[in-house]
């Protein structure tokens, strides 16, 4: 699809969702029904157009939504899938569509009213769900003889009374595999249900300014905000929970109808914590994408690599404190740790010249105003012809601000330099240089 039909076809997608949001629905199918032909791969719209259809055209509706359903797996299809077959009579399919939106998603307010009445259509005996914080909600149509439920194989005593009750599943819900209902030896609706896609979370973390930033949404349950754990790689029992609320984060091949929230916490926040390496764990137990790291590893890096220069590159003036610290760079926040101050050397500076007194004048007055006290500054005049020159070097030379050596022949700037170990080697020179 080119640029150009993108942009139509999201143009249309968003007239048909303001036509919808104002109650007028033939503009909305009209809008949305040209936004999927202009993207007929494009489930977000597909979505919406069968969502529009209910009611009005049950047949298209459910034909959209299963299509949905086969390439993408969401919720809102398994759910709109149950309505539409059952505003078409065909309990069976609606029966087999809700069971696989609870079996693997949680339930909501509107599909729980749904439920009641397809399980009369289907003659079920009832439905069940689990909630996101690990409650088991069981709607019975009729009294039940015996109402069985098991987590994993531990069994749960539940209510067996027509109607609505929800009970609080125990602490193990968290790694188990799945929680079974049966009522008069019959799964209600939904049962078993999928409890490891349930409790998925997806997501991802990394360093930021000595903090963490990230994402995380449950696919089972798109619209809550994600609560997760951070805890210590070193000391597991030291953990802090946040909840990633941000819902303005962008992903860059985000999936169908995700809803990433996105969180963010500084530095001070993590202080509770002990330095090293951090897990951020969802409610599924498992870590995000990128985790676990150590959001203080860049920090500490860039403190031992200013270490490691500060040793190769002493400075050349000697330092007001003893706690110096080496460079840092300049995007690496927080306080690096103290590093011992470096051991001076002897630096010589050798100026070869010949000729150009404004030029070696300027020169001189430059390297003279930044240089340490440890720091020798040696000028070769290779044979200049120039008399100012050499009454200016004769003075500094005489003030004991410089080392000066006379060639009596001019021998170029490497020879005329000698063997010395030049650590800095500045040449000065103007148009009668070589």
């Amino acid at each position: 699809m080119t640029g150009q039909a993108e942009r139509d076809a999201a143009f249309a997608w968003q007239r048909g969702q303001a036509a919808w949001a104002a109650g007028d629905a033939d503009a909305a199918l009209r809008w949305l029904d040209r936004a999927a032909r202009i993207a007929p791969d494009d489930l977000t719209i597909a979505l919406a157009l069968a969502a529009t259809c209910l009611q009005r055209d049950n047949a298209r509706a459910a034909f959209l939504f299963r299509e949905v359903a086969r390439r993408a797996d969401v919720r809102p299809a398994w759910l709109g899938l149950a309505i539409a077959s059952f505003h078409l009579a065909d309990p069976a399919a609606a029966g087999e569509a809700l069971a696989r939106a609870f079996s693997r998603y949680v339930g909501t307010p509107d599909a729980n009213l749904a439920a009641d009445a397809i399980v009369e259509a289907v003659e079920a005996p009832g439905w069940c769900s689990v909630s996101g914080d690990g409650r088991v909600l069981v709607g019975l149509r009729r009294p039940v003889g015996l109402l069985a439920a098991a987590l994993d194989d531990t069994p749960l005593r539940l209510a067996g009374k027509p109607g609505r009750s929800a009970r609080r599943l125990p602490a193990e819900w968290r790694v188990a595999e799945q929680l079974r209902v049966v009522a008069d030896g019959c799964d209600l609706l939904g049962s078993p249900i999928d409890l490891a896609a349930i409790r998925r979370t997806q997501g991802c973390v990394e360093c930021h300014a000595g903090g963490l930033s990230g994402w995380a949404w449950h696919p089972a349950e798109p619209d809550a905000d994600p609560i997760l754990r951070i805890r210590s790689v070193r000391h597991p029992n030291r953990c802090i929970e946040i909840r990633a609320t941000d819902r303005g984060v962008a992903l860059s091949a985000p999936a169908v109808l995700a809803q990433p929230r996105g969180f963010r916490l500084a530095a001070s926040a993590l202080a509770d914590l002990p330095s090293g390496p951090l897990r951020v764990i969802g409610r599924d137990g498992r870590d995000l994408l990128g985790s676990p790291l150590d959001p203080g590893a860049e920090q500490r890096a860039a403190a031992a690599a200013a270490r490691a220069v500060a040793r190769q590159f002493p400075s050349l003036t000697p330092p007001r404190r003893v706690d110096r610290i080496g460079p840092v760079p300049a995007d690496v926040t927080g306080t690096p740790p103290v590093a011992a101050a470096p051991r001076q050397r002897e630096v010589e500076i050798i100026i070869p010249v010949h000729g150009g007194r404004e030029v070696v004048t300027e020169c001189l007055d430059n390297v003279l105003a930044t240089i340490g006290p440890r720091t020798r500054v040696t000028v070769v005049d290779d044979a200049s012809r120039e008399p100012d020159l050499a009454a200016a070097l004769d003075r500094l030379a005489g003030s004991r601000r410089i080392r000066l050596i006379r060639n009596r022949e001019n021998q170029g700037p490497t020879r005329g330099c000698g063997s010395r170990r030049i650590v800095a080697v500045m040449r000065c020179c103007s148009t009668a240089t070589r």
